[in-house]
């Protein structure tokens, strides 16, 4: 029996040497997401500039944060 008459509805592996069937579109949308992603990134990392919680952070000085426990030093 050959494999290419099988009635079980899988179809048989590809050994004649044909192209490999085309990727779905849902894995090509994936891979371009992912592409831009990281783009973006290496962009942002390339952009210089200042990163970090710190970017979020007021600008107001340090004597305006809450003041330290008694006992308690600052390192």
């Amino acid at each position: 029996m050959d494999d290419r008459d099988r009635s079980d509805g899988v179809d048989a592996p590809n050994i004649t040497g044909d192209k490999a069937p085309p990727a779905p579109t849902w894995v090509k949308v994936a891979g371009a997401i992912a592409l831009i992603l990281v783009l973006v990134v290496v962009i942002a990392l390339l952009s210089g500039g200042k990163h970090g919680p710190g970017r979020h952070l007021s600008t107001v000085h340090v004597a305006s944060q809450a003041p330290i426990a008694e006992g308690h030093e600052r390192a």
